[in-house]
């Protein structure tokens, strides 16, 4: 059969029924019959005959044949999102073809299906780089999907449904792989439902997640939750609010909803605990009615049977969520268990059951929220650090448990529990997060990493110019724009670091070996940065300065430019480069705890990475030792005595063994540039002494550390920075 016919409907379904249980994908077979006047051949069709010819042999894990996956991933969509747009059931039942045919490409599908389906199927297929770690491929992966989700939002139903029918189907696989599985799917897919406002697939696939993570505890857990739902409590709770309803002139529909395991589940902890949920049943009372005050007549009604816990109502009617939902919320206690009532009408129940898949084909509806989605997925994507980094941004999409603030003009905004002020300004406007200087909090000056509470009034004060964050921000931020703000400036700040050491590392070995500057500048050396994927000079010297390119692959190409004109290099050997340190600034210089590196002292080394500068003793055991060692690659520090930061900074210093009376000693006379702001002592006598003082230069800490070590004490630094948000 050619790929390039038309496929008649009863072949396809007659050769599938001869191999498959056809009823259990009835939706998809549906979607096979539609006509489709005037826009040619049916594309759900032609995508299952292409499928079913190119996964032929192909079996899983179980036996099955493989078809029965991508069918069961579009029957997901197609029945359980009610989803029929002929592009996306076709991309989720061809979602795996490229990766798991040989000899097919998107080039392929893009020709027989279009851009679209091809580029959803792009999305949804894996990096496979053989010389790559499976860590940093998975984590390449991410990038891929998130980014081209960003674009095309139609992936991440595809992989939901994807993850999903995996999920349900893991039995044949092995313990640890189940394992892996499951809590990749806690990290990223079930938060990446949340986002879309999937929520009964993120209850889902947290649910199977934790059964997997927790087989026996997950067991005794449910029983005890469906016992509960059963029980003559929950039972005489939904009837009193049926009663009370009973009086309404509409219908009204009471529904009790068990909670899954999920919200037994601690991300922090993570544990699996009765204790973690703050309810383990939901009430949801639908109001059949366009009247919306009626919502609130009702909320009245609820809380004369069931006073409200303090400060748990929420009214999402009047402030509505960016995804358009809508409904009052309020907790309630009886019997010493707290329990969770909603209360909305018909339409707000739709928004609520399906969000954005309500109106999936109309771009229109809820394009505030399509592009919210599209910002996070690429505050996700665009992230530059480490793929931990990511994955707790992808846990952060899923955080329930909301505060409201407002803002000065009297608009709320909502904000995962815990945020601080620097995530209040991001939320409100790209600028005002980069620029932000401090708040006001209810009347109150606060700093960038105040943490808000429910119903905080912010005023956001800003600076002219774009004002630096330390590394701390990364992990005291709750919302993925906020700390990936944070991670960009401080990618931007290594960078320019970067290359200054690079072009100081550079020009010393070439300087080292007799080559002229101007060789720099050479035409040869255009086609070295074009051989090397280099755009520019600052791309090479950034990659010196990261450790990522040797000055001696550089020099290679040198020796073979200046060998054609009959000059030879000349080379000093037993000379060490060294780096020029005129301030150090968090999240570019690291303090390494093996040895205890101090500012301003002698006898300070340095190595370079993509995280920045870390510091050493030149004596350091624990470095040589490291497989990551080689003598080249270590620079001499030289301090800058003479210079006075621009802003001076607080330093976290640890001392093990001693006492704030022996300490105190020590800074007898503490020397100009020095001041001591908390000393205390760590625990029981003897344990240590934890200090905070603030130096402004390095001739300062030189005299300050060197006061110490002198009489053997060995501070460590704990953190450093502008701000005690670092610490």
């Amino acid at each position: 059969m050619n790929d390039h016919q038309a496929v008649k409907r009863p072949y396809v379904v007659e050769e599938l029924a001869k191999e498959l249980p056809l009823d259990n994908f009835k939706n998809v077979i549906a979607l096979c019959s539609r006509e489709n006047p005037g826009k040619g051949k049916n594309l759900v069709l032609k995508a299952l005959a292409f499928a079913h010819k190119h996964h032929a042999g192909q079996t899983r894990r179980s036996g099955e044949q493989y078809i029965t996956h991508p069918i069961a991933a579009a029957e997901i969509l197609a029945g359980d999102l009610g989803l029929s747009d002929p592009e996306l059931i076709a991309a989720a039942i061809l979602h795996d073809i490229v990766e798991d045919v040989p000899g097919l490409n998107l080039h392929d599908i893009q020709r027989l299906f279009g851009k679209n389906v091809a580029a959803f199927v792009d999305g949804c297929t894996k990096f496979k780089l053989s010389r790559m770690k499976a860590s940093q491929s998975k984590d390449l992966t991410y990038q891929k999907m998130v980014l081209m989700a960003s674009k095309h939002p139609e992936i991440l139903l595809i992989k939901m449904a994807d993850r999903m029918h995996n999920m349900e189907t893991l039995g044949a696989l092995q313990e640890s792989r189940r394992q892996r599985i499951a809590q990749e799917t806690m990290e990223v897919y079930a938060p990446l439902a949340a986002k879309l406002n999937l929520f009964t697939f993120k209850r889902r696939l947290y649910h199977l997640s934790l059964q997997q993570r927790f087989p026996k505890k997950s067991k005794r857990l449910m029983g005890m939750l469906n016992k509960l739902m059963e029980s003559r409590e929950v039972k005489e709770m939904k009837s009193g609010f049926e009663a009370v309803c009973a009086e309404l002139p509409f219908p009204v529909t009471v529904k009790a909803r068990l909670k899954t395991l999920w919200s037994l589940y601690s991300p922090a902890k993570k544990t699996l605990e009765r204790e973690n949920a703050e309810n383990m049943v939901d009430f949801t009372i639908i109001l059949h009615t366009d009247v919306i005050p009626e919502c609130y007549r009702v909320l009245g009604m609820v809380n004369q049977l069931y006073p409200p816990v303090p400060k748990s109502i929420r009214d999402y009617i009047a402030n509505p969520k960016v995804n358009g939902y809508q409904s009052l919320h309020v907790r309630i206690s009886c019997k010493d268990r707290k329990y969770l009532v909603k209360i909305r009408n018909r339409e707000m129940n739709q928004v609520a059951q399906r969000g954005v898949l309500l109106h999936w084909d109309d771009k229109e509806m809820f394009r505030e929220y399509r592009q919210m989605i599209s910002d996070a997925l690429k505050n996700i994507g665009e992230f530059e650090g480490s793929p931990a980094g990511r994955k707790n941004l992808f846990g952060q999409l899923s955080q329930e448990q909301e505060i409201f603030v407002y803002t000065p003009r009297g608009d709320i905004e909502y904000l995962p529990q815990g945020s601080v002020v620097l995530d209040f300004a991001y939320k409100v406007h790209t600028s005002l997060g980069d620029r932000c200087k401090y708040a006001w909090v209810n009347n109150l000056r606060v700093s960038p990493g105040y943490q808000l509470s429910d119903g905080d009034m912010v005023k956001i004060v800003t600076d002219q110019k774009v004002l630096g964050v330390g590394p701390g921000f990364e992990q005291i931020c709750k919302t993925p724009k906020a700390r990936n703000a944070v991670n960009k400036y401080l990618q931007k700040r290594r960078r320019v670091h970067a290359i200054k050491i690079g072009w100081d590392f550079l020009l010393q070995e070439m300087n080292r070996h007799g080559i002229s500057i101007n060789l720099l500048y050479s035409p040869s050396m255009s086609n070295f940065l074009i051989y090397k994927n280099f755009d520019s000079l600052d791309d090479l010297f950034e990659s010196v300065g990261q450790d990522i390119v040797q000055p001696r692959e550089i020099l290679w190409e040198m020796a073979s430019i200046l060998s054609q004109t009959g000059k030879r290099v000349m080379e000093k050997k037993g000379v060490r480069n060294f780096i020029n340190i005129s301030r150090v600034e968090p999240g570019v210089h690291k303090f390494s705890r093996c040895c205890k590196p101090l500012p301003g002292l002698e006898n300070t080394v340095a190595t370079l990475s993509k995280r920045g500068v870390s510091f050493h003793r030149d004596h350091c055991r624990e470095y040589m030792a490291s497989s990551s060692y080689s003598a080249d690659k270590i620079l001499d520090v030289y301090w800058d005595l003479a210079s006075v930061w621009r802003n001076a900074l607080k330093f976290k210093l640890f001392l093990k063994g001693k006492t704030v009376g022996e300490c105190l000693k020590v800074m007898a006379d503490i020397p100009h540039g020095v001041t001591l702001h908390q000393i205390e002592q760590t625990g029981n006598e003897g344990k240590g002494v934890t200090m905070l003082v603030t130096l402004i230069g390095f001739n300062a800490s030189k005299t300050f550390f060197e006061s110490f070590e002198q009489r053997d004490f060995y501070p460590v630094i704990e953190a450093y920075g502008r701000d005690s948000i670092n610490f």
